[in-house]
């Protein structure tokens, strides 16, 4: 995520803690590549953060970039078992209630939006 923000004084230091839900659908597919119809399909979210101290620019201004990482994917298809002659498998990620707070200043902008990793 690339941001600016404007008029904090030179020089100065502002904590931004960057967040987003990744949210995750789960299912098993079989030898065949099909899902079975059954209950063995499962939709998971987890919240992701990053904070960092940022320095403003002479003009006040700061224009940085942050990173949110996804949970491995190990750590993804470990919230299903599925059974024998099944394989877990991602049928579909995407990211929400992205947000971008000034902890120093006490600013907080919401990015409206769902992206779709696929």
């Amino acid at each position: 995520m690339n941001f600016k923000e404007a008029g904090v004084g030179a020089g100065a230091t502002v904590d931004v803690t960057t967040t987003a839900t990744f949210s995750f659908v789960l299912g098993c597919i079989n030898g065949g590549s099909n899902h079975p119809k059954a209950s063995n399909k499962t939709a998971f979210s987890n919240t992701v953060s990053k904070s960092e101290p940022f320095t403003a620019s002479a003009g006040g201004n700061v224009i940085a970039s942050e990173t949110l990482n996804a949970p491995s994917m190990g750590t993804i298809l470990s919230n299903l078992i599925c059974p024998p002659g099944q394989t877990t498998t991602l049928l579909s990620a995407a990211w929400t209630n992205l947000s971008v707070t000034d902890t120093t200043n006490g600013i907080t902008v919401n990015v409206p939006g769902t992206w779709t990793v696929f």
